[in-house]
């Protein structure tokens, strides 16, 4: 497929959010869609919970303040000995939408022929990845990299609106720290 029609096909008409994430390609036979589907239901449990404890920050009991942050600090730890378990994951720049990403994949990277899965760190706090298969729609060579279209491919309904909802926060995210550095 060329690279513009793949670019209209993952980015037209929908959200999208350009960033840094870590992430690793794969040429896995079968992805475990349940547990992507859980991991990014948790994290928007989570980062909903925060964003509306964020307006009360000042109210509310020091007691509690503490044990969150304590609870966060238990977790930052037990995760960086799972991310010590499993293969590195790279950082690259990403777009991603609910249909799919583009990435920049570096001549030094391990090159796949055909990727049929991406496993990616969905939130900077939890290092616990998702992964999702999907399906290469273009590539083109740019700079000392390869520019890879692919498409998600065969999510579910409920792993599809949980995707649509994290795009979604994420890009609230970015156009909220936009207008911040105005």
């Amino acid at each position: 497929m060329d690279p513009s029609i793949a670019e209209q096909q993952l980015f037209d008409d929908t959200l999208y959010n350009d960033l840094p994430l870590p992430l690793m390609l794969d040429a896995a036979a079968s992805v475990a869609l349940t547990g992507s589907e859980l991991r990014l239901r948790a994290i928007a449990l989570v980062e909903d919970s925060r964003s509306d404890e964020g307006e009360e920050r000042g109210e509310g009991n020091p007691a509690l303040h503490r044990l969150e942050a304590k609870l966060d600090l238990v977790l930052a730890l037990c995760a960086s000995l799972v991310a010590q378990q499993r293969p590195a994951l790279r950082q690259m720049p990403v777009r991603w939408s609910a249909r799919g990403l583009r990435v920049d994949w570096p001549d030094d990277a391990t090159p796949l022929a055909q990727p049929t899965s991406i496993t990616l760190q969905a939130a900077d706090w939890l290092p616990d990845p998702i992964s999702l298969p999907v399906v290469l729609l273009a590539s083109q060579r740019i700079d000392g990299a390869t520019r890879l279209w692919l498409a998600f491919d065969a999510l579910g309904d409920g792993l599809q609106t949980a995707l649509e909802r994290h795009v979604f926060r994420l890009h609230r995210r970015q156009v909220a720290h936009h207008r911040r550095q105005r």
